[in-house]
C-alpha cells in the first residue's frame, strides 16, 4: 500500500542519512558498547525526527498533499502511524540514553573514562546543551502521556483534540533538543540537512496549528436551516452557507463545528449539484457527541463548515460501477444520485447495494427507489435480519468480468476489509476497490 511505502521510505531515508555520518564509520571500524550506544541514540533520534516532521506537515491538511495522498483520510491514517513510529523511536532513544546509565548505577557495567571529563563532566553554570538534555527528557515524558491518550479511543474527542494540539508544543521542544545536541559535523552532511528540513517544516506547521490557522482558507460560516430526526436516530441536517458556498464533488466530506469547545467533526456531504450554498448532512448517532447532536443543535444556529475534502469522487471510466453502502454509508451515494439525475443519468451500468441490519433502518433516505430511477441506477437492498450479510461471492455472482468493474464502498471498516479481500481473490483489481477511512484518530 502507498501509505506503508511512504512510512517505510521516511524511515529508510533517515537511516541512510545517518549511515553517511562519521560515527557509522567509527562503529564499523570497531567500537565498544558505549560508542555503539551513542550512535544508536543518534540513529533513533534522526528517525524519530523525520517521522515527526512529516506527521506535523500532514496535520495542517494542505490541499496539495491531499491530492498526492489520494484523500485526507489516507493522510490522517499516515499521520497516525508516523506518530506511532516516531513514538517507538523516541522510546528506544530514551532507553538507550537512560537505560545504560541505570546499568552503570547498578554496577552491572562500567563506564570507560572520559578524556577531559567530556560532555558529562561537572560543569558550573548554565549551558544550552545541558538545558537541551533536560528539555529532551521532559519532552519524552509528556509525549509518552500524549501518545497513550491519543490512542485510547474511549478518551472523548473534545478532550482528545486539545491533547492533540499539545503535540505542536512538544515538537517545538523536540526540535530545540535535536538541533542543539546534533553533532557539529552533521551540519555539512545529509543527516544534518534532513534534521534542518524536518525542523523547519515541522515548526512552521506547529506554529500554524497553535495559531488556529488549520483549514481557515476553506472555512465558511453557515446557518442551520432544518433538522429532521428520523425514527432510526439519523439526524438529517440542512445548512446554508452564507458566502459563495462550497463547490464540492459527490462523495466528499466537510468538517462541521457546532460548538467551539467540541470542535469540528467530519461528515459526508449528502447533497450535490444545485446551489453550492445549500448543504445536506446525514449524521448517525454512533458516538458520545453524535448521540446528543439532534437535541443540542437548533434551527438558526451559526456553524462553521470547512471543506470540501476527500477523493471518494466516483472517478474512472469502467464498464460497470458497483456502489456498496453500509447503513449511514448511504450518504455519499445520495449526493451522487442527485448529481447523476441533474446530468441526465448514469452513462454506464451502475448498481447500488444498500445494506442495513433491520428493515426500519432502510427507511432513510425516503424515496430512494425514485432517486435511483432518476439517476439510472439499479437498487439492490440487503436486510441482514432477512437476507443475511452481503459477501463477495454474492456481490460478484451477477457481475461477470470483475476486471472491468469499479467498486465504491462506504460503511463499517470490518465490512470493507472482508468485502475487499473477497473481491480481490475473485479477480477484482486491488486498485478498483475505493473506500474512505472515516476514523480520524
Amino acid at each position: 500500500m502507498k501509505l506503508n511505502r511512504i512510512l517505510a521510505g521516511t524511515v529508510v531515508i533517515a537511516v541512510l542519512c545517518y549511515l553517511f555520518t562519521p560515527g557509522m564509520s567509527k562503529v564499523l571500524a570497531g567500537a565498544d558498547l558505549f560508542a555503539w550506544r551513542k550512535e544508536m541514540i543518534l540513529m533513533t533520534g534522526i528517525s524519530a525526527f523525520a517521522c515527526m516532521g512529516l506527521a506535523m506537515l500532514l496535520a495542517v491538511r494542505p490541499a496539495w498533499l491531499e491530492n498526492w495522498m489520494g484523500g485526507l483520510d489516507k493522510g490522517y491514517a499516515l499521520h497516525k502511524w508516523l506518530g506511532i513510529t516516531s513514538g517507538v523511536f523516541i522510546l528506544l532513544h530514551w532507553l538507550l540514553h537512560d537505560g545504560m546509565r541505570w546499568l552503570v548505577d547498578a554496577g552491572l557495567i562500567q563506564r570507560p573514562p572520559r578524556p577531559g571529563g567530556g560532555r558529562g563532566g561537572a560543569e558550573a553554570g548554565f549551558s544550552f546543551e545541558g538545558f537541551a538534555h533536560s528539555v529532551g527528557k521532559w519532552t519524552f515524558y509528556i509525549m509518552a502521556a500524549l501518545v497513550v491518550l491519543a490512542l485510547v479511543k474511549r478518551f472523548p474527542y473534545k478532550y482528545f483534540r486539545w491533547v492533540h494540539k499539545a503535540f505542536a508544543v512538544v515538537f517545538l521542544a523536540g526540535a530545540f533538543h535535536g538541533l542543539m545536541l546534533m553533532p557539529k559535523e552533521w551540519w555539512a552532511l545529509p543527516a544534518g540537512w534532513l534534521m534542518v528540513i524536518a525542523a523547519v517544516v515541522g515548526s512552521v506547521a506547529a506554529v500554524w496549528s497553535l495559531a488556529g490557522m488549520i483549514g481557515k482558507s476553506r472555512t465558511h460560516i453557515g446557518t442551520v436551516q432544518k433538522i429532521d430526526i428520523k425514527d432510526s436516530g439519523i439526524v438529517d441536517l440542512q445548512i446554508r452557507v452564507n458566502d459563495k458556498g462550497i463547490h464540492h464533488k459527490a462523495g466528499q466530506f466537510a468538517f462541521v463545528k457546532f460548538d467551539s469547545f467540541e470542535g469540528a467533526h467530519p461528515f459526508t456531504i449528502a447533497s450535490a449539484g444545485g446551489d453550492p450554498r445549500e448543504l445536506r448532512f446525514a449524521i448517525k448517532p454512533l458516538g458520545d457527541y453524535t448521540r446528543t447532536l439532534g437535541q443540542s443543535i437548533k434551527p438558526g444556529q451559526v456553524v462553521e463548515v470547512e471543506g470540501p475534502y476527500g477523493r471518494f469522487d466516483f472517478g474512472g471510466d469502467p464498464e460497470r460501477e458497483v456502489w456498496v453502502a453500509g447503513g449511514i454509508g448511504i450518504a455519499p451515494f445520495m449526493a451522487r444520485l442527485d448529481e447523476l439525475a441533474q446530468s441526465g443519468g448514469a452513462t454506464r451500468l451502475t448498481e447500488l447495494w444498500y445494506c442495513t441490519v433491520k428493515r426500519s433502518d432502510a427507511a432513510f433516505p425516503e424515496a430512494l427507489e425514485a432517486a435511483c430511477d432518476r439517476a439510472g441506477v439499479r437498487l439492490r437492498r440487503m436486510i441482514a435480519e432477512e437476507d443475511g450479510l452481503l459477501t463477495a461471492d454474492r456481490l460478484a455472482a451477477g457481475l461477470g468480468d470483475l476486471s472491468r468493474t469499479l467498486v465504491w464502498f462506504c460503511g463499517p471498516i470490518a465490512f470493507s476489509r472482508s468485502l475487499r479481500e473477497g473481491l480481490v481473490s475473485l479477480g477484482l483489481p486491488a486498485t478498483a476497490f475505493h473506500t474512505e477511512r472515516f476514523s480520524m484518530r
